[in-house]
């Protein structure tokens, strides 16, 4: 995708931040030691991650 085109694909900034949140949970998101799947999404660095599952 070339730069005009991501332009007009993503409006602002939190529209941008939720196409990669919704393609990252298309590609699946597995804890690479137990394959839990339950995830979360952190704000503060906008960062998807694994639930623990020992705390779950």
């Amino acid at each position: 995708m070339d730069l005009s085109k991501f332009f007009k694909k993503y409006l602002d900034e939190q529209s941008c931040i939720d196409g990669f949140k919704c393609k990252r949970l298309e590609m699946g998101l597995i804890c690479k030691k137990c394959q839990h799947t339950l995830h979360y999404f952190r704000k503060s660095d906008l960062n998807l991650n694994i639930k623990n599952v020992a705390s779950a």
